[in-house]
């Protein structure tokens, strides 16, 4: 909370300071995507220490990590050196700017546990997905060896889909992205109900997967099917943006 608190305070002196300069620094809309800035603005994000700026300038992006700087500093705070400049590929970006990066330009990156991209790096985005899809789901195959009703409890509750709702709820709109994460939590999805369903498995149907994804009160197991949660998303996301 006190960083939260310090944090505030930084992104209110950086928007003080641009504003004497007559440079507009706006936080984006609760649930807006990137593309919401307005033109010559610079549009920021805030998540705990990751901030993202947004800018379709150079200089009005220079003139804002300048200001922010001078804020972090006042506030006994400084940049991270592993900050980023996201860009799509084959746009010119000034020496200034590249400099102010290190020369770290990428099409897609992590920020806040999922994936950041540019137009255009919807693949890198993809790939980015999935390897935090396999990274979170890696200890899950440890319950192999549990009990099979201890298996189905677990998948029922704290299944694979919990451990990327976070990620999904990031990014709802974009189930294309989602899809190589959705694949891969339902191949360990699969892979436990197998170990669950033991020397039963091999005479398991598709059909008798579809019931391990129906809700228990209609005699299904009521496991979470990673593709229909990733489809929903976007409709949890509209009623969100509906109760705002």
């Amino acid at each position: 909370l006190l960083f939260a608190l310090a944090m505030a305070g930084v992104l209110r002196s950086t928007t003080a300071r641009l504003a004497t300069e007559g440079a507009a620094f706006r936080a984006l809309p609760p649930l807006a995507s990137p593309a919401a800035a307005l033109p010559g603005d610079v549009a920021y994000v805030a998540l705990h220490d990751d901030v993202v700026f947004v800018a379709d300038d150079a200089g009005r992006l220079l003139a804002a990590l300048d200001a922010f700087a001078h804020s972090l500093a006042a506030a006994g705070l400084a940049l991270g050196g592993k900050s980023v400049l996201v860009v799509s590929p084959g746009r010119e970006v000034c020496p200034a700017l590249a400099d102010r990066f290190g020369g770290r330009l990428l099409g897609a990156a992590k920020c806040a546990g999922a994936p950041l991209w540019a137009p255009g790096c919807e693949d890198a985005a993809r790939a980015m997905a999935k390897e935090i899809a396999e990274a979170r789901l890696q200890p899950l195959h440890a319950l192999a060896g549990a009990h099979p009703q201890d298996i189905v409890r677990f998948l029922r509750h704290a299944g694979p889909w919990s451990r990327l709702a976070y990620l999904a709820s990031l990014i709802p709109d974009f189930d294309d992205v989602l899809d190589a994460a959705a694949e891969a939590m339902h191949d360990v999805t699969c892979r436990l109900l197998a170990a669950a369903l033991g020397h039963h498995a091999m005479r398991a149907s598709r059909v008798a997967l579809l019931a391990a994804f129906a809700p228990a009160a209609h005699g299904g197991l009521g496991v979470p099917s990673p593709f229909i949660e990733v489809a929903l998303a976007p409709l949890r996301h509209a009623s969100l943006r509906l109760a705002d």
